[in-house]
């Protein structure tokens, strides 16, 4: 069994709540629809045709007291919780914050920095975690599969932060993936064809990650003769 069919089996056992905000994208529809054949989530749908309005839902009141409950420096009164409550993103990261849903899939339209604004202003993140960060998962036909990270959020991460990043994809590799992970840390030097602050972060970056994770395998770095 591959690794997508893998994942299509654990999803249909589980058969998770999950809320799509941007139901009247095309592309939604159509996933919709699939994921109805294959019965592998219990969609909850907003916007579009049958779907949720926000506005006219009897949880709205629920999520714009958690939202204002969770940030009542930036939530002064009841009619603004309610209006950042009623957008479609902040809406379907509140039903997951309130127990109404398992999870969130979104981002065919929005971008990604406002999906992460929903997501942080509704949940935050989960406890020891300072920095958001993001991977992607890329399947090969020989059922090889590969953890990039972070390709999207942080544009120049610091080596403390390429730390916490790689920790944290490690994470969640073994719970999505199911191996052990194996950590490399990349640059655009190739055995040492380069040289510079940016090649120096990322050998900074891997030293540190061996040391404060020890319980993760990660490459060995190139010795002075493999650089020359």
């Amino acid at each position: 069994m591959s690794f997508q069919e893998e994942l299509l089996v654990r999803a249909a056992k589980i058969c998770p709540r999950l809320v799509f905000p941007e139901g009247g994208e095309p592309r939604v529809v159509e996933a919709l629809q699939e994921i109805e054949r294959r019965g592998i989530a219990r969609p909850i749908v907003i916007g579009g045709a049958g779907g949720i309005v926000p506005t006219d839902d009897h949880r709205l009141g629920r999520v714009a007291v958690h939202l204002r409950e969770r940030r009542p420096d930036k939530i002064a009164d009841d009619a603004t919780a309610v209006a950042l409550a009623a957008d479609p993103l902040r809406f379907a990261a509140g039903l997951v914050a309130i127990g109404e849903a398992d999870g969130c899939v979104s981002g065919a339209v929005a971008t990604t920095g406002d999906v992460i604004r929903a997501g942080l202003l509704a949940l935050g993140t989960a406890p020891g975690v300072a920095l958001v960060s993001s991977s992607f998962y890329m399947a090969f036909p020989d059922d090889r599969v590969f953890t990039f990270t972070d390709c999207a959020v942080v544009p120049d991460p610091c080596a403390d932060q390429l730390v916490a990043i790689a920790y944290a994809a490690a994470l969640a590799r073994r719970a999505l993936v199911g191996d052990e992970p194996r950590v490399a840390f990349l640059s655009y030097s190739t055995k040492g064809s380069a040289a510079g602050p940016k090649v120096d972060k990322v050998r900074e970056a891997a030293e540190l990650f061996r040391v404060r994770h020890p319980e993760i395998v990660s490459a060995e770095p190139l010795s002075q003769e493999q650089l020359r």
